[in-house]
């Protein structure tokens, strides 16, 4: 429980960025509906309050923020060629978190194979005071020009309508048991296992529908899953 924490996400709040709660660098909770709309008074005081949970802000169009995650001295010299920002947070490993203003590119993984990540529309990341997390520089957010390998503009999803039953609740519910997908940490088998959760409960539903059904497991992976990959997921659970 921290009023710290709980003070720096009012600040946040203040500023146009959205935050949520977490468990070291995992959302507590789904961070879809705070891509939308704020974080309440009430909800900040049970995450920082009456709970020791680390304050985490969700990336987007919403927050107007795009995270570049450097983890190397080379993702680091590679931002400093390519782009200028005066807000940057320190991270345990020693890594970086630099700031900018929101950028339409796609969540990625060790870009350019430096060992730097994206963070934009939908992504999350844990921000100071949280333990270990601190401000190297507080300034301005930057903006990103021509710097990311992915330049096309996110693709917005178009949810398929879905049948009102007691089948689809249950498989969301226990969707929301599974651990998410991290990149590194066997991510791949996690996300093929959440595949056939899917399968084996709503299997006769389109495989739209399906990949519908996963988006609040989805949001909680490092990064997100795609579109394709999470069709080439089912198909292969289908195919068991």
């Amino acid at each position: 429980m921290s009023e710290t924490t709980y003070e720096a996400a009012k600040q946040f709040l203040k500023c146009g960025i959205s935050v949520t709660a977490g468990n070291g660098k995992v959302p507590v909770f789904s961070p879809i509906p705070y891509r939308s709309r704020y974080a309440t008074d009430t909800e900040l005081r049970a995450w920082f309050l009456r709970n020791d949970y680390t304050l985490m802000l969700v990336c987007g169009h919403l927050s107007d923020l795009t995270v570049l995650d450097a983890d190397s001295v080379a993702a680091e010299t590679f931002i400093a060629e390519h782009a200028w920002t005066s807000q940057i947070a320190q991270t345990p490993s020693g890594g970086k978190h630099y700031y900018f203003r929101f950028a339409d590119v796609r969540n990625h993984v060790n870009v350019n194979g430096i060992r730097m990540d994206v963070r934009s529309e939908g992504g999350v990341v844990v921000a100071p005071p949280s333990a270990g997390y601190r401000w190297i520089m507080k300034g301005a957010r930057g903006t990103l020009l021509d710097v990311l390998p992915q330049p096309n503009p996110v693709k917005r999803y178009q949810a398929p309508a879905l049948p009102d039953n007691a089948l689809v609740d249950r498989t969301r519910n226990y969707l929301a048991k599974l651990p998410p997908a991290i990149a590194g940490q066997g991510g791949h088998r996690i996300c093929y296992r959440a595949a056939c959760v899917v399968v084996d409960r709503i299997g006769h539903l389109t495989i739209e529908q399906m990949i519908h059904v996963m988006q609040e497991w989805n949001s909680r992976c490092e990064p997100e899953w795609s579109h394709k990959e999470l069709e080439h997921k089912l198909n292969d659970a289908l195919r068991r």
